[in-house]
C-alpha cells in the first residue's frame, strides 16, 4: 500500500518540539510521495529529516478555486502563460469611475449590488475585532460600511457585544430580512455557513483574519481571485511563499508589527492608507492579486499527472 501526503504543510510547533519532531520524522519517512505546497514547506520537511526522495513541490491546491465569473482575467486559465496573463492585466484600461474594469465580473453570478462598497474582514479570530476597533470608527466616520465574517460562527454574538458595547451600530447577517441585508450599515456580522463569497466581490479591500494570533492567517487564495486588495496581520506562516510572492506583486499589504505605536493605531494607519487611494490604484493592486493566482491555471492537472506518474492513483 502506498501512502501520499498531498498539499502539505507542517506547523513550526512540530519542529520546535523533540518528541513531536522524532514522531512525524519516522512516520513521514515511511510515506511514498510527499507533494508539498511550496518551497517554503518542503525546507521545513527538510529540516525534520524527512527523505529528500520523498518530497515534490508543485504548488497550493487552493488556487483550484475558481468562482463563477466570466471576466477577461478568468478566461485566460488554463490558456495562457503567468507572464501573458500580467501583460494582459497592464493592457486593461483602467476606468475612474470604479473597480469594474479588473474585474469585468458576469454580475449575474453574483447575489449582493456594489453600490455600497465596504471593508469585508474575513475569516477573523480573535484578537481581530479588538485590534482593528480604531480602524473600524474610521470607517464607519467615512461612512464606509464594514462587513465582518468570524472564522468560528460561534463568535458571532461575542462580537455584536463587543461592537455594541463601544458604541458601534451592528447587526447580525440572519437577523436580517432579505432585503435588509445589503443596505449601508455600520457593522454587519455574517453568522451563517456559506455566504461569505456573496461578498468577496463587491469589498473595497479585504482583511483576512488570523495574522494576529497564535494560529495565523488564514486563506489569502480565496479573496485573491475576486481582484480586491488584501491585507493581513504579521504571522504569516501558514501561507508564507504565496504571502511573499503576492506581495513583490504588490497584491496583498503585510501588516508588520510596531514596537513603537500600539497595535491598533498601526492597524487604523494602515486603513486610512488604503483608504486615501483611489479607485484605480485599488482596482491595480486587487488587479496584481488576481493575476498571480491564475499563474497556477494548471494545479490539479499537476497534481493528478505526478500522482498516475508515481503510481499512487490509475
Amino acid at each position: 500500500m502506498k501512502i501520499c501526503v498531498i498539499n502539505a504543510r507542517i506547523s513550526k510547533d512540530v519542529l520546535d518540539t523533540k518528541v513531536l519532531k522524532e514522531f512525524y520524522k519516522e512516520a513521514l519517512n515511511k510515506c511514498s510521495l510527499i507533494l508539498c505546497k511550496s518551497g517554503y514547506e518542503k525546507e521545513k520537511y527538510l529540516k525534520l529529516g524527512v527523505n529528500d526522495k520523498l518530497l515534490f513541490t508543485i504548488g497550493n491546491l487552493k488556487y483550484s478555486y475558481v468562482p463563477d465569473f466570466s471576466d477577461e482575467l478568468s478566461s485566460l486559465r488554463n490558456e495562457k502563460s503567468h507572464e501573458e496573463i500580467v501583460s494582459k492585466f497592464q493592457e486593461i484600461d483602467f476606468a475612474q469611475d470604479g473597480l469594474d474594469p479588473v474585474i469585468f465580473a458576469d454580475k449575474k453570478n453574483i447575489s449582493i449590488s456594489n453600490k455600497n462598497m465596504y471593508f469585508l474582514m474575513a475569516s477573523t479570530h480573535e484578537p481581530d475585532e479588538k485590534n482593528f476597533l480604531n480602524a473600524i470608527k474610521y470607517l464607519n466616520k467615512e461612512n464606509i460600511s464594514v462587513v465582518i465574517a468570524p472564522r468560528h460562527i460561534s463568535r458571532a454574538k461575542k462580537i455584536y457585544k463587543y461592537l455594541k458595547k463601544n458604541n458601534i451600530e451592528t447587526f447580525l447577517y440572519s437577523y436580517l430580512e432579505e432585503e435588509e441585508r445589503y443596505m449601508n450599515y455600520g457593522v454587519l456580522i455574517i453568522d451563517t455557513f456559506g455566504d461569505l463569497p456573496k461578498f468577496y466581490y463587491d469589498a473595497r479591500y479585504i482583511y483576512v483574519g488570523g495574522g494576529f494570533s497564535k494560529r495565523g492567517v488564514q486563506n489569502v487564495i480565496e479573496p485573491s481571485t475576486y481582484g480586491r486588495p488584501i491585507l493581513v496581520g504579521p504571522n504569516i506562516d501558514n501561507f508564507y511563499e504565496e504571502i511573499i510572492n503576492l506581495r513583490k506583486d504588490k497584491g496583498i499589504t503585510v501588516i508588520e508589527d510596531n514596537d513603537w505605536i500600539p497595535v491598533q493605531e498601526n492597524i487604523a494607519q494602515h486603513i486610512r492608507k488604503l483608504n486615501d487611494l483611489d479607485d484605480e490604484t485599488l482596482g491595480k493592486m486587487g488587479g496584481a492579486a488576481k493575476a498571480y493566482s491564475l499563474k497556477f491555471n494548471d494545479i490539479i492537472e499537476k497534481y493528478v499527472k505526478l500522482l498516475k506518474e508515481e503510481r499512487i492513483i490509475n
